[in-house]
C-alpha cells in the first residue's frame, strides 16, 4: 500500500471511532458500522507528468450502518462527530503546513 492508502485508512478509522463514540454519548444505537473513503486522484500528478496536479480532486466518505434510531438522530451523530474529528478537519480545511529542516553533517 502507498501512503495515500494509509492516509485514507486513517481518516476512515478516525471517523468510525468518532461516530461510535458520539452515538454512545448521544444515546443513538448503532449495531454495525462500516466507513469507506473514496478519493479521485491521478497518479501522474505525483510524478509531475502532463501538468496534472498532485491533490485529490474529491474525497467521499461512505457510511454504512445498522441502527434502529430515526434518520435525523443518526445524521446529528454523524454531523457532530465530523465537526469534532481532527483528521476530518485536516482533510477539509486546507491547513497550512510548515516544514523545518535539520541538516546533519556527515561524520558528526
Amino acid at each position: 500500500p502507498n501512503p495515500g492508502f494509509y492516509g485514507r485508512a486513517a481518516l476512515a478509522s478516525c471517523l468510525a471511532q468518532g461516530y461510535m463514540m458520539w452515538a454512545s454519548q448521544m444515546d443513538v444505537p448503532i449495531d454495525d458500522l462500516v466507513v469507506a473513503i473514496h478519493a479521485d486522484y491521478d497518479t501522474r500528478g505525483m510524478c509531475a507528468v502532463d501538468g496534472v496536479g498532485a491533490a485529490y480532486g474529491e474525497v467521499r466518505v461512505e457510511v454504512a450502518l445498522t441502527s434502529s434510531a430515526p434518520e435525523q438522530d443518526i445524521r446529528k451523530v454523524l454531523d457532530h462527530a465530523e465537526t469534532h474529528s481532527p483528521y476530518f478537519t485536516i482533510f477539509r480545511s486546507g491547513l497550512p503546513i510548515r516544514r523545518s529542516t535539520v541538516r546533519i553533517e556527515p561524520g558528526a
